[in-house]
């Protein structure tokens, strides 16, 4: 919704024992519009979010009533939550108008897919390994060790033998 400036006109009348005023005007800056911003969520398990298309002259507030806080430049960093935005008043404008609900997702895992690791028994090798990611091997309930898996091989060692193991792939 545009928003424009309005000229107000006053004077004080003339009675029996005073002239009228000069006519005054007075010009009232509309309010600033709302500002477009987004909500982000955070890329890490408990990292923080952002609002994005922030500058430092909007305020923001969490939407169940917190107290304003200033924004800063490009992207504001905040908890995953509900947020309301606005243009900061100052010496010759409004506050703006309030944004609609802006939120914050938290963050959000994705799901790895599930390795697809064969075992070559002509060359004693587990394969289908992704290369350049960081493995856990386990074997029967030892304590796991990482491993690196090159070109997407890993020679089975005479430990892994007649055992159970379970491979888990870490996230990056």
């Amino acid at each position: 919704m545009v928003q424009l400036k309005k000229v107000v006109k006053f004077h004080i009348p003339s009675d029996e024992d005073n002239y009228a005023s000069e006519v005054v005007s007075v010009t009232i800056p509309a309010r600033p519009s709302i500002p477009n911003i987004t909500g982000v969520a955070p890329t890490t398990n408990g990292g923080q979010g952002k609002l994005t298309g922030t500058t430092t002259a909007m305020e923001y507030k969490t939407a169940d009533g917190g107290t304003w806080a200033d924004c800063s430049d490009v992207e504001t960093p905040v908890d995953s939550g509900s947020y309301i935005v606005r243009i900061k008043a100052t010496a010759t404008s409004f506050v703006g108008t309030e944004t609609t609900i802006i939120t914050v997702p938290p963050f959000s895992a994705i799901k790895e897919d599930t390795p697809k690791i064969t075992v070559n028994y002509n060359d004693e090798l587990l394969e289908g390994f992704i290369d350049g990611a960081s493995y856990t091997i386990t074997v029967d309930t030892d304590v796991a060790e990482k491993i690196a898996p090159t070109d997407g091989k890993l020679a089975i060692a005479e430990k892994y033998i007649n055992k159970t193991i379970s491979i888990v792939r870490k996230s990056e």
